[in-house]
C-alpha cells in the first residue's frame, strides 16, 4: 500500500469531542419488569453486538415502556458508538436506530458541524484511541472511562477534504480486514453446524446422557484477590475482558499482576487452573470460554469468571467449549441466569447445569475436525494481526 507514503500535509485545529458532538451514554432497563423487554421492538446494543464497523442488527431488544423507565435512549442512524466499560475503545456505526446500554456512549455530530466533520474520520480517529483510553482507563473491578474524560478528548481537525482523504487510507486496510473476518465467521459456523451434524441439538431431543456439571467437573472459581494486592508487575491478574478477549483468541491488555511469590502460593494450595481446565464468563456476556493450556501463567479474578477443573468424568475440553457456543445451549444458559440491571450466572446456577455426554470416541472425531479448521483459522489471525499493524502505523501516523 503506498497511501502512507503519500500522506497529505494538512493543518488543522484542535478541538474537544464535545465541542463537535452530542455525547451521549445508553442504560439498561430492569431485567425484572418483563413489559420493559417482552415483545420489545427497539433494539438494544450491548458490546458483543458490536462485531464490525456497522452495527446492523441486536441480540436483544427492548420496548417502549423499558426505554421511558431507564437511562436507555434511541439512537439515531448513523450515530457512532464507543464503548466506554469493560472491552473499552469498542467502535461502531449505527446501520439501524437503536438503544444501547450503560457501557457504551453514542456520538452524534452537532448540527453546526455536519459540512465540517466527516463520519468516517472521526471513526477512525476514534478506533485509534483505543490504546490511549485504556490507559486512561479508571475502577479495579474492570477497565472504564466516564463521559467527562471522553468529552474533553482532543480531536485534530483539518479540512473536510483533508479528513475523507485520510479516512479513505484507512479503509482500505478496513476493507481488508472485514474479508478475512468474514473467513473467521465461516470457519465458526461450520464448527457449528458439524457440532450439531454429530451431537443434535444440545437442549431439546438429545439421545445421549445428561449430566449436571458438578458431575463433571470441580466447579468455583478463584482465591478473591483484593486491589491492595494489586501490583505493576509480575503475574498477570485477568478480569473478565481479559478472559473475554481469551476466549476469543486476542491478547488482553493486562494492567495489573500479582506478586510471583503470592501466585506461587495459590498453586502450592491447589488455587491455580491447570491444563484443559475452563474458565467460563459468568458476568455481562455469559458462557465464553477459555481453555487453560500448559504454558499459561496467570491469575484471574473470582466471582466474574467460574473455574471448571477437570475430574475423571469431564468431556473433552474442545466439546465442552463447542456447547457453550452453541445457540440453543447459549440461550438456556442465559435464561437460567440471576440478575437484574446485569445478568450472572452464579457457581451454583452454573454448577447445576445439564448438558448431554456423548461417547468420548465421538467427541475425539469432532476434535479432529476442530483441528483441521483451527489450522485455517490460524492463518486467518495471522492476517489480522499483519493488517491490525498496518492499521496502527496508518494511526500514528496520521493521529500520532
Amino acid at each position: 500500500m503506498t497511501g502512507a507514503m503519500n500522506k497529505p500535509r494538512f493543518e488543522g485545529r484542535r478541538v474537544k469531542l464535545e465541542e463537535v458532538c452530542e455525547i451521549r451514554s445508553g442504560g439498561t432497563p430492569k431485567r425484572s419488569v418483563l413489559e420493559y423487554w417482552q415483545d420489545g421492538t427497539i433494539p438494544w446494543v450491548k458490546i458483543s453486538d458490536m462485531k464490525g464497523k456497522y452495527v446492523c442488527s441486536t441480540e436483544e431488544c427492548i420496548t417502549e415502556s423499558g426505554m421511558s423507565n431507564s437511562s436507555a435512549k434511541l439512537f439515531e442512524k448513523g450515530t457512532i458508538l464507543y464503548s466506554i466499560f469493560a472491552s473499552i475503545g469498542e467502535v461502531g456505526i449505527l446501520k439501524i436506530p437503536a438503544a444501547t446500554n450503560q457501557a457504551i456512549a453514542g456520538f452524534r455530530v452537532k448540527d453546526e458541524y455536519k459540512g465540517s466533520v466527516d463520519r468516517d474520520y472521526l471513526y477512525h480517529w476514534l478506533r485509534s484511541r483505543k490504546a490511549l483510553s485504556k490507559h486512561s482507563g479508571r475502577g479495579a473491578a474492570q477497565n472504564n472511562i466516564n463521559l467527562s474524560i471522553l468529552k474533553s478528548m482532543e480531536l485534530e481537525l483539518p479540512a473536510i477534504g483533508d479528513q475523507r482523504c485520510i479516512a479513505a487510507q484507512f479503509e482500505r486496510v478496513a476493507r481488508l480486514e472485514e474479508g478475512v473476518c468474514n473467513q473467521l465467521a465461516a470457519l465458526d459456523d461450520l464448527r457449528k453446524s458439524r457440532f450439531i451434524e454429530m451431537f443434535g441439538d444440545p437442549v431439546g431431543g438429545n439421545a445421549w446422557p445428561m449430566r449436571q456439571l458438578n458431575e463433571l467437573y470441580r466447579v468455583g472459581s478463584s482465591k478473591r484477590i483484593y486491589a491492595k494486592d494489586l501490583v505493576k508487575g509480575g503475574v498477570p491478574f485477568y478480569r473478565l475482558a481479559d478472559v473475554g478477549c481469551l476466549a476469543d483468541g486476542t491478547n488482553p491488555s493486562v494492567d495489573s499482576y500479582i506478586t510471583e511469590e503470592r501466585y506461587a502460593g495459590l498453586k502450592a494450595a491447589g488455587y491455580v487452573p491447570g491444563a484443559d481446565d475452563i474458565l467460563v464468563t459468568s458476568r455481562g456476556t455469559l458462557g465464553k470460554c477459555y481453555i487453560v493450556s500448559g504454558e499459561d501463567k496467570f491469575y484471574f479474578q473470582d466471582g466474574m469468571i467460574t473455574w471448571l477443573a477437570r475430574t475423571g468424568m469431564s468431556p473433552r475440553s474442545r466439546y465442552l467449549v463447542a456447547l457453550f457456543s452453541n445457540n440453543s445451549f447459549a440461550k438456556n444458559l442465559s435464561d437460567s441466569c440471576s440478575g437484574t440491571t446485569v445478568r450472572y450466572l452464579s457457581i451454583s446456577d452454573l454448577a447445576k447445569m445439564r448438558i448431554p455426554v456423548p461417547p468420548m470416541d465421538l467427541q475425539d472425531k469432532y476434535l479432529a475436525f476442530v483441528r483441521q479448521v483451527d489450522k485455517l483459522e490460524s492463518a486467518a489471525r495471522a492476517s489480522i494481526d499483519r493488517l491490525q499493524t498496518l492499521y496502527d502505523s496508518l494511526a500514528q501516523e496520521y493521529f500520532g
